[in-house]
């Protein structure tokens, strides 16, 4: 039961993703209410999964409700959420950057996530149209190639541990299905002129 809602759960987050991804400057603030409720709605069924594994039933019911509230909590806190969805996107980023530094220091290890999201969340904050684009693109890139590695995680093709340590070859097979998703988004919206309307 769990393996099948935690894989339906990451399809849905990799197909809001492309979305997000291809069309986001057109879509935005429909994809950050959706982006609310995959937001919300996961912390709430990690937390269920946390602290009360047994309640399934009222598990999902809670997390559908909580999807629910942060689709319009991030449609109605539009600045807010801008703000917010980038400092996720930021901090998302930090596990691809971070084997690339080989520096031991634990403050690092917190300094880098930190630092990524809040450029992340000022950048999607005060971005204009382009910036917005690259955004929109990036954000959608990260998260379908964390829930395509969170995939084969799932299906046994890579190892649970790469969570906890991933080497770089993990890190380079991330950022290859970040940028080729990234790039193809970007030309997408670049070319969508019907959202300059």
């Amino acid at each position: 039961m769990d393996n099948v809602i935690a894989s339906s759960g990451l399809f849905v987050i990799m197909i809001s993703s492309l979305i997000f991804c291809f069309f986001g400057y057109r879509f935005f603030k429909l994809l950050l209410g959706l982006a609310g409720a995959i937001i919300v709605g996961s912390l709430t069924w990690a937390g269920f999964q946390h602290f009360a594994p047994q309640l399934q039933i009222p598990a999902i019911i809670t997390s559908l409700i909580m999807a629910a509230i942060g689709a319009w909590l991030f449609h109605k806190a539009f600045k807010l959420a801008a703000f917010i969805y980038g400092s996720a996107a930021g901090v998302a980023l930090s596990p691809a950057i971070l084997p690339y530094l080989n520096i031991q220091e634990r403050w690092i290890h917190w300094l880098v996530p930190i630092i990524c999201g809040l450029i992340g969340g000022l950048l999607l904050l005060i971005s204009k149209k382009f910036i917005l684009k690259v955004m929109t693109s990036a954000t959608g890139a990260i998260y379908f190639s964390m829930a395509l590695f969170l995939t084969l995680i799932q299906f046994n093709i890579f190892e649970e541990t790469v969570l906890d340590k991933p080497n770089s070859f993990h890190a380079s097979m991330w950022l290859l299905s970040f940028s080729l998703c990234f790039f193809c988004g970007l030309f997408c919206q670049i070319q969508d002129k019907a959202a300059e309307k």
